[in-house]
């Protein structure tokens, strides 16, 4: 069914869609207009305490989310901390093909984890911390 909600979250929220997702848009509820709505892309990230209105259309979709502490991801971040609105823009619609790449590396380990899972799960969370920090 088509989806309208507001969301918060505490630490970082990042999201690769692995399925077309559909038609999706979101607005930062204490910083843009009521109206105005940008699209979500296959990535996009959440930052901290900040209130996301997300719509999207009927359909269906798998996609891995990932938890990321602030400050675990802050501390790669640096300056980035400050969320201003070419940023929040940018993170709706990431198109990193490092970003992707690791983000379905997680997924794959994480659907069938082999030797070591936890150790690598920990060092792909690592590398998507620096990607993040390379991207803003």
């Amino acid at each position: 069914q088509p989806l309208s909600r507001v969301i918060t979250q505490n630490s970082y929220f990042l999201d690769l869609c692995l399925t077309p997702r559909p038609r999706a848009r979101a607005r930062f509820v204490d910083r843009w207009a009521p109206g105005r709505f940008e699209n979500i892309g296959d990535i996009f990230l959440l930052p901290p305490g900040f209130r996301m209105h997300g719509c999207c259309d009927q359909g269906t979709q798998a996609s891995i989310n990932c938890q990321l502490a602030e400050d675990f991801l802050d501390r790669w971040i640096g300056e980035c901390q400050r969320w201003d609105e070419a940023r929040l823009t940018a993170g709706l619609n990431i198109r990193s093909v490092s970003l992707r790449s690791v983000l379905a590396r997680l997924a794959q380990e994480l659907q069938s984890p082999g030797f070591a899972a936890d150790v690598l799960i920990e060092s792909l969370s690592m590398q998507l911390a620096v990607e993040l920090a390379r991207y803003f």
